[in-house]
């Protein structure tokens, strides 16, 4: 009996610390989704526009990020080392890094992406064995020239413009995997009614229940080409439909982000 006991005291205790943790989890993803912008910042600048993130966990490694700067807009997709409680520290680092960044003067977006990962080697002891950083797709748009930049750190653009897709490569490595590594500009012709695309990896790479293969982002350019002619919500809902009829009873392998931009 007194075993009995000691072990229903430990089941207790254990449900409450439990009961602790994902209450405390629970609202740390209500302050991490105060640091997301709402398609709301979107409509001024863009025709139309979706955001679209779905996290494995309740907090996760994915940020979606938006700074407007007089008649300049940044954009980016940027998806943190890990997920969980971990990747959610480090989305809160680089939206409170890039808030400092973006207010100072760069002549190119890349530049933007220099002094970030110059940030996040000054943070972390770069001697230490497990790598932290993350990856970034990101565009700086003039919305009264239509005059655009991109700056990849391990993440590509996607555009489609008038029925033909258009893969705009990575400038450079993820942030954090080399000091003083020099991101490159890619200046961006569009016009209206261009889509573009920005997404983590975790779309891509989600893994299928039927077929034990990588979504693959082969896949994913020959959707958005398929659905181009919708409307961006539309788009936004059958692209996650087709994705989760892949997964089906599989687990989601990674924090999946999307956002999908059309030009004014």
């Amino acid at each position: 009996m007194q075993a009995q006991e000691k072990l229903e005291d430990q089941k207790q205790e254990l449900q409450r610390k439990n009961t602790e943790l994902f209450d405390s989890i629970n609202y740390a993803g209500f302050v991490q989704a105060g640091l997301f912008p709402s398609e709301d910042q979107f409509k001024p600048y863009f025709k139309d526009s979706f955001i679209r993130l779905k996290q494995r966990d309740i907090i996760g490694g994915d940020l979606p990020f938006v700074r407007v700067l007089g008649k300049e807009v940044i954009v980016a997709a940027i998806d943190c080392t890990g997920h969980g409680v971990s990747g959610a520290m480090l989305t809160a680092m680089a939206h409170s890094f890039l808030n400092e960044i973006t207010s100072q003067q760069h002549e190119k977006v890349g530049s933007i992406l220099d002094v970030l990962n110059a940030y996040f080697h000054g943070v972390f002891n770069t001697d230490a064995k497990t790598y932290f950083g993350l990856d970034v797709a990101m565009i700086r748009l003039n919305t009264e020239t239509n005059e655009m930049e991109f700056a990849g750190a391990g993440r590509p653009l996607l555009k489609v413009s008038d029925g033909q897709m258009e893969k705009i490569k990575k400038t450079g490595l993820s942030i954090g995997m080399v000091a003083d590594h020099e991101y490159g500009t890619v200046a961006v012709e569009v016009k209206s009614d261009d889509v573009l695309c920005l997404f983590s990896d975790g779309v891509p790479d989600q893994l299928g229940d039927r077929v034990p293969k990588k979504f693959s982002e082969r896949r994913l350019r020959e959707l958005l080409l398929e659905v181009s002619h919708l409307r961006l919500k539309k788009q936004n809902e059958v692209i996650f439909d087709v994705l989760n009829s892949w997964q089906g009873k599989m687990e989601q392998t990674d924090d999946q982000l999307m956002i999908g931009l059309k030009i004014k």
